[in-house]
């Protein structure tokens, strides 16, 4: 028997596996990086309405300075008195809106002791006043 030369076969291919792996990591990363524009809305001329009056909404004003002073609707109240001040409105009014105006240099803690007050008395929408435009 004669031995027969083996010859190594020489890959002239190129394996893309891992070529492929990275183009869908960075399609991923682009994916998740981007961010995507929002259409223009329509152009619409809406129609006039009636002139018909809204009701003012009527609101409990509790404001708080920075000393801890409270007020509800201007008037000074200590915070003793606060809760029964509330549930005396909310009894006439139970879907009452509470709109609490605090001063920036109010301590956090005096914030959420006016703030368990409130909740504590029964109200359910509390808006928190900020001052647009700054």
């Amino acid at each position: 028997m004669i031995p027969i030369p083996r010859t190594r076969r020489r890959h002239n291919e190129m394996d893309i596996a891992p070529l492929i792996d990275v183009v869908f990591l960075l399609l991923i990363f682009f994916t998740l990086t981007s961010s995507f524009a929002v259409p223009a809305a329509v152009d619409l001329t809406l129609p006039n309405g009636g002139k018909t009056k809204q009701p003012p909404v009527k609101f409990l004003s509790v404001s708080i300075r920075a000393n801890g002073q409270i007020f509800v609707n201007s008037e000074p109240v200590p915070i003793e008195s606060l809760y029964n001040r509330v549930t005396a409105v909310l009894s006439k009014n139970s879907n009452c809106p509470v709109r609490l105006e605090m001063d920036q240099a109010l301590s956090v803690q005096k914030m959420v002791i006016v703030l368990d007050l409130l909740k504590s008395a029964g109200v359910a929408n509390i808006d928190l006043a900020t001052e647009n435009g700054k």
